[in-house]
């Protein structure tokens, strides 16, 4: 589960505290609730209503204040403002529990120099259920997005600084998105060699394995593998899918695609050199409705491998870690 590749998202590090939860990266969202300060009046506050009347935000210890506002010390990303904390870190809960939580992030300019942000999240028992850790940037925003695989009501926000706060923050939301985890798989082309359905569920380096098989023409690949789940909704606003895998040799190319719903086609959105070690990558296809199944909620993936150029073994494997997907409502 090495190599983390997911599109739109920069350098990140993750935490699973005990078995209870995996937190990684994820592309900007559209969320449940968003929180942009606009409406709030300049000042420092020690407590906020948030997410229209859905949430709270609250400074973690006393020796400082949450700073809403503008101007030179947080140039804000959507005015009139934005917000950090003045020595204080901050402090996130919501109303529902949540599986996605987000925004823009940056240092402010008031005298602390803060590189990582740190993030944990809690579940509605107060119980840490994940942890995670980004950079941040001096003098620009930057999108930070993070996925528990454990629902989640509250998120602490640190900095790395000589004092608490100073995390710039901005246009924050959180989303309560399904994750669906594959129910069904086919080895179309190729020989499966080992693992079962369970091996595609989480990314833990336990792996289906499925080894090149004959083909009729030059255009089929040798490898390809069918993997579907099972939306609860028959539409989102958006859908997410993710795999997780890599191959034996060199010179392979992975081709991942979705199929559509509608019209019963495979469309592809990714032809790429096959990794060696996992590779994880991440689509998030416009009209996500499309690939939906309206009356089932079946949604389809296919991956492919196949020589593109001149290879010096007979025998491959692509080495399957995990596949899902996320849609939110």
């Amino acid at each position: 589960m090495t190599g983390l590749r997911c599109f739109a998202l920069g350098l990140i590090s993750t935490l699973c505290v005990g078995a209870q939860a995996t937190v990684v990266g994820v592309a900007p969202f559209t969320g449940l609730y968003l929180e942009n300060f606009d409406s709030l009046a300049p000042g420092s506050y020690t407590t906020l209503s948030v997410f229209s009347g859905n949430g709270v935000l609250s400074r973690i210890g006393t020796g400082g204040a949450m700073v809403v506002g503008g101007g030179t010390a947080l140039p804000p990303f959507s005015l009139p403002n934005a917000m950090f904390g003045r020595g204080v870190d901050t402090r996130w809960v919501v109303n529902t529990p949540v599986t996605r939580f987000g925004g823009l992030f940056r240092m402010a300019n008031a005298g602390v120099t803060v590189t990582m942000a740190s993030f944990k999240f809690y579940d509605a028992s107060n119980v840490l259920v994940g942890a995670a850790t980004a950079p941040i940037n001096p003098t620009s925003w930057q999108w930070i997005g993070w996925r528990s695989t454990v629902p989640f009501v509250r998120v602490d926000v640190s900095g790395n600084g000589s004092l608490n706060g100073y995390v710039g923050q901005d246009n924050i939301r959180v989303s309560n998105a399904f994750i669906l985890p594959p129910v069904r798989f086919q080895v179309f082309r190729g020989r499966l060699i080992s693992g079962t359905l369970n091996d595609l569920v989480e990314s833990d380096d336990s792996y289906l394995v499925v080894r090149n098989g004959t083909v009729a023409t030059r255009t089929e690949s040798p490898i390809t593998l069918i993997v579907a789940g099972h939306s609860p909704i028959p539409c989102g606003s958006s859908l997410g899918f993710a795999e997780e895998c890599h191959v034996s040799i060199r010179g392979l190319t992975l081709r991942v695609d979705l199929l559509n719903a509608a019209t019963m086609q495979y469309e592809q959105f990714v032809a790429q050199e096959a990794a060696l070690r996992d590779e994880r990558i991440v689509i998030t296809p416009p009209d996500p409705c499309r690939f939906i199944d309206q009356n089932t909620g079946e949604v389809v993936s296919r991956l492919r491998i196949r020589a593109d150029g001149p290879i010096f073994t007979n025998t491959w494997d692509l080495f399957a870690d995990q596949v899902q997907w996320e849609v939110e409502p």
